[in-house]
């Protein structure tokens, strides 16, 4: 890549004497994150032609005017769909030598017009062609040995630049060599006075000789005449060869670049590459160890392949999945709705059981308002995004679990964490950012919001909600609460955090909450006032874009909400004491303290055991002790996991643990059986791996 190389003042696209240009749009925000480069986005046209991608900076007064991105440049091109957010172009670009600065960088392309996947297939499509046609240069014909994998040096046009033709942006039928540009996602033209070209570009490879350019051209000063150019044939390839086209820029045909197809032999050779990478085979032997099929109900005791095990594994908190209540509710459901929706809310997927839900929540919550969602884990990423958006700034623990992550990512702010339940880090980075704010005067404000979580699954930790509050009135934050953990656990009826510390319910601006743990059905809830609920009906993508929640699950969920509010004492209190009957169990274990220091709060149904000297070592390999570990207590006659994580696409990664999990009909036999089993199997795996 190189900068400051397409472009003549006042703004116009500088291209070679028979560079055709394919596709153009004008609405194009390209993000360039290197050490190297300036930071920050720049907005402007891009433009594809049939060797390169042209950035052309609306901004005149910056310093970068221009961005050239030679196909060969380019690595790791890819087209995302992230399921919250718009589609982009991600991938890497080399610097050119002499092209203004050094290094590699990763580029993001945005298109507001909408067209990233158009434009991302159309890119792709072009370097293919023009990958096999270097190939067919440098060795069937040219004989040159393999194809240089480094950027060639930029050189500056030898001759000075004129206005091309006015281009007519309508393709031919026959196409770019029998391919079609999708124009039709790109209808617009470039300015007739945007145009502008010069003499030939030096010989980089895939751009000479056979590749739409030819040798011989009149001097620079004028448009060049018309050649063409003979395809190379492959070795032993029978085909004959295909008419020759134009090589040069023309008028009435922008996509008549000659670029040929690919060889017989080159599709017959080619290999698809997997979707996913397959994995080590080492790695893979133990994860397929441990994963479990179920042949009953998930509850405190599983059957696994006709064995009965104890379950420490899973968030069955209230053991509701197993409830015949329940069951006979939801049964009944089936019979009367069936066992789905086959709609979005807002597209005939609403049911009465749906608006009945909403309403028991919010009532059970204390809340003016409440929405439903069909699957946890989207309940969260959708909320989030739905009221943060660019330019906002968001606080988050750095703890906060995997679908907050997303929710962050999805809204495409700006995002500081702070350490795990430590105030005073949070309030220092805000104490900054308030100083930094007050310094830049005239600037519009910006919304800023804070994140945490009832319970953090990734720790254990009840989160310090009074202290989060000051915060959040002293700083004047919007305030978000998961409490995917906390509901149905803190609390005397198991409202969540909120009940625990007795705070008012006005004092958080929304809470969240996934239904797939306390409630043992599916979906997840948001309650807040009216006004923060209603506009997540058009605002929350899981919401508008998704099936909604099958009724019988709704059902469900109302049956759980009877029970709670029905038994507190049978669910909630019980589960509290089971809580604390675990923590001391674990806590005076002289032969686990040993081994793990445990990471939880006594009144948390989940319990992390992380391994002394965490910080050391490799994490997959603390993690495949762990594994061991969890075999051999399911050789006891226990089921326990160790915690994992998406360790490439997590923010922070919390410190290898096996994750135990308590429910509130876990009997005291079962435990200490818990104790002797973990005992047991760290005594004979742990002491060599330690030494």
């Amino acid at each position: 890549m190189s900068l400051n190389t397409a472009h003549i003042q006042g703004g116009g696209v500088l291209i070679h004497s028979g560079e055709c240009i394919l596709l153009y749009s004008d609405q194009v925000t390209v993000e360039l994150t290197s050490t190297a480069l300036p930071s920050g986005s720049k907005t402007g046209t891009m433009y594809l032609t049939t060797h390169r991608m042209i950035f052309i900076n609306k901004n005149q007064q910056d310093k970068i005017q221009s961005f050239s991105f030679p196909f060969i440049t380019l690595k790791d091109v890819e087209i995302e769909q992230p399921v919250f957010g718009a589609n982009y172009i991600k991938g890497k670009v080399r610097a050119q030598p002499n092209g203004n600065w050094e290094g590699e960088a990763k580029f993001k392309l945005l298109f507001k017009k909408g067209g990233a996947i158009e434009f991302g297939q159309a890119m792709l499509k072009t370097v293919n062609m023009e990958s096999l046609q270097l190939a067919l240069v440098y060795v069937s014909v040219s004989g040159y040995g393999p194809v240089p994998d480094a950027p060639p040096p930029y050189s500056a046009p030898a001759g000075p630049w004129y206005q091309a033709p006015p281009p007519a942006y309508t393709p031919p039928q026959a196409g770019y060599y029998g391919w079609v540009p999708p124009t039709h996602a790109f209808p617009d033209a470039p300015p007739a006075s945007a145009v502008y070209m010069t003499d030939m570009p030096p010989p980089y490879p895939g751009i000479n000789g056979y590749n739409g350019y030819n040798n011989s051209y009149a001097n620079a000063s004028a448009p060049p005449q018309t050649g063409f150019n003979i395809p190379p044939q492959a070795p032993n390839s029978s085909r004959p060869s295909d008419p020759a086209q134009s090589a040069y820029y023309d008028p009435n045909r922008p996509q008549c670049a000659y670029v040929p197809p690919p060889a017989y032999y080159e599709l017959q050779a080619w290999q698809p590459k997997p979707l996913v990478e397959p994995k080590a085979t080492d790695d893979s032997k133990e994860e397929n160890s441990l994963s479990v099929v179920l042949n009953g109900k998930l509850g405190k005791i599983i059957s696994i392949d006709g064995r009965e095990l104890i379950n420490f594994a899973t968030h069955n908190y209230l053991n509701l999945i197993e409830n015949d209540y329940v069951s006979d509710r939801a049964k009944k459901a089936i019979f009367k709705y069936g066992v789905g929706s086959c709609g979005p809310r807002g597209f005939y997927g609403t049911v009465d059981v749906h608006l009945e839900l909403e309403s028991r929540l919010a009532k059970f919550m204390n809340s003016e308002s409440a929405i439903v969602y069909s699957y946890g884990f989207t309940t969260i990423a959708s909320a989030i995004a739905a009221y943060a958006k660019k330019n906002d700034v968001i606080y988050a623990d750095e703890r906060v679990n995997f679908a907050i992550q997303r929710g962050i990512e999805a809204s495409r702010s700006k995002v500081f964490y702070f350490k795990h339940n430590n105030m005073d880090d949070l309030v220092s980075l805000l104490e900054s950012h308030e100083a930094a704010d007050t310094r830049k005067k005239g600037q519009s404000k910006v919304k800023k919001f804070l994140i945490a979580e009832g319970i953090y699954v990734n720790s254990g930790r009840v989160c310090p909600l009074p202290e989060l509050i000051e915060i959040k009135k002293r700083f004047k934050l919007r305030f978000f609460m998961d409490e995917s953990i906390s509901f149905g656990v803190l609390g005397k009826s198991g409202r969540g955090v909120i009940e625990h510390f007795n705070i008012n319910n006005e004092e958080v601006d929304m809470t969240m909450a996934s239904m797939e743990n306390s409630l043992g059905t599916s979906g997840g809830f948001c309650v807040g006032s009216a006004f923060i609920v209603e506009h997540q009906r058009l605002s929350g993508l899981g919401y508008c874009f998704s099936a909604s929640l099958p009724p019988f699950l709704a059902v469900a969920a109302c049956a759980g909400l009877d029970l709670i509010e029905k038994e507190p004492d049978e669910r909630v209190t019980k589960l509290a004491n089971r809580c604390r009957r675990l923590h001391l169990a674990l806590k005076t274990s002289a032969i686990l303290a040993k081994y793990f220091k445990m990471e939880c709060d006594e009144c948390s149904p989940i319990k992390h055991l992380v391994l002394l000297g965490d910080g050391d070592g490799n994490y997959r390999d603390r993690l495949s002790i762990l594994n061991k570990i969890a075999l051999k207590c399911r050789d006891e006659g226990v089921l326990v996991s160790p915690a994992n994580y998406l360790v490439e696409k997590e923010h922070s990664i919390p410190p290898a643990s096996i994750r135990l999990t308590v429910s509130a009909h876990i009997e005291d036999e079962q435990i200490e059986r818990l104790v002797r089993a973990l005992e047991l199997s760290s005594r004979q795996i742990l002491p060599s791996f330690l030494s």
